[in-house]
């Protein structure tokens, strides 16, 4: 039973957090987001502080005031956390590739959500592999 409800979680997490570290990721590395090195910098600061510290209080708002229990109430943070570094990590992954890449796509046809995801992600799945596994790491601690 305990097995099951800790993959359960760790793995819903881990899924949630990756999948929003790739879109914010390469939203900040290709797009033109407002206040992006604010952002970027705030997102350097929070990993630094360890994960639990920052866990505790979203799970106490969830479990006290807003009366979740359940998966839910561990999913959220859990996830959250993991989008603090692995959209960091992805977004320097993404930078290291040529834009040349996506503009060849581009010119071969694709939309530029096509060009994301059939040139981008393909290339930058080590990268995303790692988040995955550092996620489900935290998750699990």
């Amino acid at each position: 039973m305990w097995l099951k409800n800790t993959l359960v979680l760790d793995l819903a997490a881990t899924a949630i957090g990756v999948a929003l570290s790739i879109t914010s990721g390469i939203a900040f590395s290709r797009m033109n987001v407002p206040l992006k090195k604010a952002l970027l910098y705030m997102l350097l600061i929070l990993s630094l502080f360890p994960f639990t510290i920052m866990v505790i209080p979203p799970f106490y708002f969830m479990f006290a005031e807003l009366r979740l229990v359940g998966y839910y109430s561990l999913i959220i943070p859990y996830s959250a956390g993991a989008v603090i570094f692995s959209s960091y990590l992805i977004k320097n992954a993404v930078d290291a590739i040529p834009k040349d890449f996506e503009e060849a796509a581009q010119v071969d046809g694709y939309t530029r959500t096509a060009a994301l995801f059939r040139v981008l992600v393909p290339m930058s799945r080590p990268v995303i592999s790692f988040a995955a596994v550092v996620a489900f790491m935290g998750a699990l601690h």
